[in-house]
This record gives C-alpha cells, structure tokens and sequence, in this order.
C-alpha cells in the first residue's frame, strides 16, 4: 500500500475517521464571558461514544460487512445524542477548551487509540467508510 506523508493510507483514513468523530464537535464558537470550567461530563460523553464504536469494531474486525452495519446503525440510532455533543462543544469557550484538554485528553486519546486500532482491519472495506462518513455528515 503506498504511503502518504511517511503514512499508509489505511492509517490515514483511521486517522481521519477518529480525528472527525473526536474533534468536530470541540472545535467549535467562543464566549467570552463563561466560567473555564466544563459544566457537564461532556467529556465522559464523548469517551463513551468513541469506546462504543471502537466496541463495535472490535466485535466485528473479522467481517468487515458486519461491522459496517453495526457502524452505521449505532452512528444512526445515536444521531441526536452525536448533535447533542456537538452543540454543547461548540458553547464553550476557549478556557472551558483548555480545561476541557487537561481533564479529557488523554481518555480521549486511549478511546480514539483503541477505535483506531479496530478499525484498521476494515478501515478501506467501502461499506465501513461510508459508515464512517455518516458522522463527518452530522458535522456542522
């Protein structure tokens, strides 16, 4: 397979995917006058969502078609909770964003590292990226 900027393009396209699901939401408006400090486990709710699919393909590496019907149907099920995560992302500010990094960052990076490595096995099966695609479409 050949390499992109010193990288596999399987690893590009699980990078992609995980970087969409964990960073679209986060980026996001600032205000100026909010409290830093992250009023809800916004953080927990997106480790959890990141832990699921990474679950989900887990379950499924062997049969790429399966975890590809797995993906999207919990992508699809969870539609308005992703959008919920996302809203709530955007509202905060940019020292919510640095507290935010501090108190998550490094549970995100495990379930981002765990859902990559499980995808791998079926990260250029096409059914699995239009899967994937499904989250880059709930983006803003």
């Amino acid at each position: 397979m050949p390499a992109l900027c010193g990288l596999p393009k399987k690893r590009l396209l699980a990078c992609q995917a995980v970087l969409v699901l964990a960073l679209s939401g986060v980026a996001g408006t600032t205000g100026a006058t909010a409290a830093p400090t992250v009023k809800s486990d916004l953080g927990g709710d997106y480790v959890s969502f990141i832990n699921a699919l990474s679950h989900i393909a887990s379950q499924n590496r062997s049969n790429c078609a399966k975890m590809a019907t797995a993906l999207k149907s919990y992508i699809n099920s969870h539609h308005a909770y992703l959008e919920s995560l996302q809203a709530r992302s955007r509202k905060m500010t940019t020292a919510q964003k640095v507290v935010f990094g501090r108190e998550y960052g490094s549970k995100l990076a495990a379930a981002i590292r765990s859902f990559t490595e499980n995808v791998l096995a079926c990260v250029t099966n096409a059914d699995v990226q239009a899967a994937l695609a499904t989250v880059k479409k709930l983006n803003p």
